[in-house]
Order: C-alpha cells, then structure tokens, then sequence
C-alpha cells in the first residue's frame, strides 16, 4: 500500500464515492450530505490512486474548536489502521493549518472529545 492524503477545500467526488458507499448504501442514511460539507475542509487518502478514505473537519460554533466528522472507509480497508491515520491526517491539518488545540469527533452526534496530547480511544 503507497498511501497518501490530499486536502480539499471543496467536497471532492472522490469523497462523495466513499460516503455514498458507507452512509448510504452500507448505513442506509438516505441523506449524506448537508450545508457544512460547503465549509468544511475535506480529507481524502488514496492508496496509489484509489480513495479509500475520508472525512471532513470544520469550525464548531465554539471559536477555536474543530469537529471532524463524517468518517468513512471503503470496507476492504477496515481493520487495517487506515481510520485512525485518518483522523491524525486531520489532527495534523488542524493543528499546523489552523494552529488550534481542540480537535472533536463526531459522526452524527459528538461521541468522545480528545485535545492531542492525550491518546485518542483508539489507540
């Protein structure tokens, strides 16, 4: 696997390909997307030139702190770690972008928050 992660100020239709196959077909959502995807910053990982895996990070109504959300990785893809590089891919952009210290996950509704110097559940 050669992996690499690209950063998009627009959501990109490589992520939308992976979010439909995750949230709407796997899920059953049957609404993916919403205004925030308009303001968010997208991130996708490639294993060559192949996506397969996303998420979105933006600014909560809280200044300062970042949610990450809509996290999705193509199935053959899971329980290799690819996730968890995702989300330090956002933890990373965050920090050295927009030089903030509160980085929050979410999926639909918040599920645990971590500030970077502490592990992350995951870990």
């Amino acid at each position: 696997m050669q992996m690499k992660t690209e950063i998009y100020n627009s959501l990109p239709s490589f992520a939308k390909i992976i979010r439909e196959e995750v949230f709407i077909k796997e899920q059953g959502f049957e609404s993916e997307y919403d205004e925030i995807d308009n303001v968010a910053t997208h991130i996708v990982l490639f294993d060559n030139d192949l996506p397969v895996a996303t998420c979105r990070v933006f600014e909560s109504d809280t200044p300062g702190v970042y949610i990450l959300g809509r996290l999705a990785v193509k199935k053959e893809y899971r329980s290799k770690g690819i996730g968890k590089f995702v989300i330090r891919q956002a933890e990373k952009y965050v920090l050295s972008v927009k030089q903030k210290q509160t980085l929050s996950i979410t999926k639909i509704f918040p599920i645990f928050w971590f500030p970077p110097s502490i592990p992350t559940p995951a870990s």
